[in-house]
């Protein structure tokens, strides 16, 4: 431990000296406000050089020489600085958190981002959490050759965050656990370690009691050794069941090591804490069509309704499930897409059989998050997770506008999220060992009366699991799709988890983490180019003349695509694991690159959606009613008239 005292901390006093001699020479609550206002607001434009030079820093002077340009080298913390505590409540308004940073290689970081932050926690407890805070850019070195070498910045802390600090940190000596930080560079998040505990003693004159004379203030740097540096893997599972109305549930999860010292030294992982944006995606299409394909690609995101009527008109609809009776056909179409406004329900007839649309209005959407050209049977084609990822990217670069993360556009994504759940920042989220995640699959039926007069039975059910598993040999036992229908995971991500587990030897234990569940949508939709030279009957209405062509599509099974939106977690940050043996508890931080949870898209689940035509046991059926009602027709007319000519 080293205790420093240095210009650094000598500079400060200054300003401190200043501050108390306002105080002194002027106690309303008024002036005292502009005094301290205007020391913080010199010390934050003071550039990062001028404060840094005359410091000791890892136990020696300053050297600008001993911090080089290095082309290999990583961004480093150098200085944690704490500005103008006060145990007394009229003095703590100039309070504030401050970060040094060597930058080796002077990289141009997104100095303005909101991605980058610092992970700490405040006093000496080893059971309180760590929390993430935003870092505000104040400066960087401008000298000649090491401009951006050395940056400065300031901790960004709420009213309610400031109070917490407060009530945690010991006036006489007051504790920083830093853990890491993170800085975003051309919209990609790297979080730095860096384990070291601040203990700041004393105080600065005018800030301590009002009887000192000179200040105190002090502080010394140790290793804290106690940290996890890990990386996530991102992977989802959407239970088998039967199709209704294209929901189905998403089970997401990751998995990661951890080495097994800290089981032995503190018991088991009894909890976790971490972060995310949550939001839900607008549907992608998958297709076939390559005609479908190349003008929703062309629109490169844009909203269909940019679409020129003048070429034609575009409709994209998604099915429900199939309701058929005696001669007719349902279906619930939902989540469509056109360059026109559409009637909220459409019904006519085809051969002898009617049908009936119906669009719930309030779920219209009005673009593509991405699409995907299938090469073969739509319904056999999936599309990988990171293609996904790089359709969504590519689309918002094009786009542009306002970006989630710096880097995905808002309007690729809904206003809605799933019921209970909390759209956009999700902050300190803690997932129990005994937390249970709760999945659900849809079962449809139906009885012999059911084919007559319509309608089906849908049977849900539940199954749940472990939130927190500690993997084993014997999870990995058998093929990956058995592993993966085990351990409720993807299959395509098996082979990872596998390597993993090799990768972590005696030495480490694999975790598989259970986050969170959310609604997966998938489900068939006819999508279609209409031309107005196409409309060969000019009495109908356009909405008569799409209706019917997306019918005709549909009842000849000429499906070739289907709709599919997801949840996905932005920025999936693990801050720290707890450990407990015999009900003591030890938290460990974690040193982890923020990653995006996005999942693949996949098809639809089978569902017989007719095809239009009669089944050949209804007409036998309607024929014998027939015959029964000619017959007994006839006799009821053939006794009337009896009756009547006796």
């Amino acid at each position: 431990m080293k205790v420093l005292r240095n210009k650094f901390l000598a500079w400060l006093m200054v300003a401190f000296v200043a501050i108390a001699a306002v105080l002194t020479a002027a106690l309303e609550p008024r002036s005292t406000a502009l005094a301290v206002s205007s020391t913080v607001k010199t010390y934050e434009q003071q550039n990062v050089m001028d404060d840094l030079k005359g410091a000791t820093i890892d136990g020696k002077p300053f050297d600008v020489a001993d911090y080089p340009y290095r082309h290999n080298d990583k961004p480093r913390l150098i200085l944690f600085a704490e500005l103008c505590y006060s145990y007394y409540a009229s003095k703590q308004s100039d309070y504030g958190l401050y970060v040094y940073v060597y930058n080796p290689q002077q990289l141009a970081f997104d100095l303005k981002s909101d991605r980058n932050k610092v992970q700490l926690r405040f006093g000496d407890k080893t059971s309180a959490n760590f929390g993430k805070y935003r870092l505000i850019y104040l400066n960087s070195s401008t000298e000649v050759g090491s401009e951006g070498r050395f940056l400065k910045f300031r901790v960004q802390l709420t009213t309610a965050e400031r109070s917490e600090i407060f009530s945690a940190l010991n006036a006489d000596e007051r504790v920083y656990e830093l853990s890491g930080f993170e800085l975003s560079c051309e919209s990609n998040v790297t979080e730095y370690p860096c384990p070291q505990t601040y203990t700041y003693k004393g105080f600065a004159k005018g800030y301590g009691s009002d009887y000192a004379e000179t200040d105190t203030l002090a502080f010394s740097v140790d290793d804290y050794e106690r940290v996890i540096d890990f990386n996530v893997h991102h992977t989802v599972y959407r239970p088998q069941g039967d199709f209704y109305q294209g929901e189905q549930v998403q089970l997401n999860s990751c998995f990661f090591r951890v080495p097994n010292e800290y089981f032995e030294a503190y018991g088991r992982l009894s909890e976790l804490m971490c972060e995310w944006y949550e939001y839900r995606t607008k549907p992608a299409l998958v297709t076939q069509d390559r005609m479908i394909y190349n003008v929703i690609n062309g629109l490169k995101g844009q909203p269909l309704s940019s679409y020129s009527t003048s070429n034609g008109y575009l409709t994209v609809q998604a099915f429900g499930n199939n309701d058929g009776s005696w001669f007719g056909e349902k279906w619930q179409a939902f989540d469509w897409a056109s360059n026109y406004d559409m009637k909220v329900k459409y019904s006519g007839w085809s051969g002898l059989a009617n049908w009936e649309q119906y669009f719930t209005e309030s779920n219209r959407f009005d673009r593509f998050s991405g699409v995907f050209y299938s090469p073969e049977d739509y319904m056999n084609y999936s599309v990988r997770a990171d293609v996904v990822k790089d359709e969504l990217l590519s689309i918002s670069k094009a786009l542009g506008g306002e970006m989630y993360g710096g880097r995905y556009s808002a309007a690729l994504f809904s206003d809605q999220v799933d019921e209970g759940h909390v759209r956009g920042y999700n902050p300190s989220v803690v997932v129990k060992a005994d937390d249970d995640q709760v999945i659900w699959w849809n079962c449809t039926t139906k009885k012999w009366w059911q084919y007559i007069f319509g309608g089906y039975n849908v049977d849900t059910q539940y199954d749940s699991m472990k939130a927190i598993v500690t993997l084993t040999e014997k999870d990995l036992n058998g093929s990956d799709t058995a592993v993966a229908d085990t351990l409720c995971i993807s299959a395509s991500d098996v082979p990872k988890l596998r390597e993993e587990y090799k990768a972590a030897g005696k030495t480490e234990t694999v975790v598989l983490l259970r986050f969170g569940t959310s609604k997966y949508f998938s489900a068939p939709c006819a999508a279609y180019y209409c031309r107005e030279s196409d409309n060969t009957e000019p009495k109908d209405t356009i909405d008569e003349w799409v209706a019917r062509r997306i019918h005709w599509q549909q009842s000849d099974k000429d499906i070739v695509s289907y709709l599919a939106w997801q949840t996905v977690y932005l920025d999936f940050d693990i801050l720290s694991l707890k450990f407990t043996d015999k009900d003591v508890s030890f938290i460990v931080p974690v040193v982890s690159s923020p990653t995006d949870a996005i999942g693949g898209i996949s098809p639809p689940l089978k569902e017989d959606y007719g095809d239009g035509s009669i089944a050949w046991w209804k007409i036998v059926l309607a024929a014998v009613v027939l015959v029964v009602v000619v017959i007994i027709v006839y006799k009821l007319i053939k006794g009337v008239l009896s009756m009547i000519f006796k």
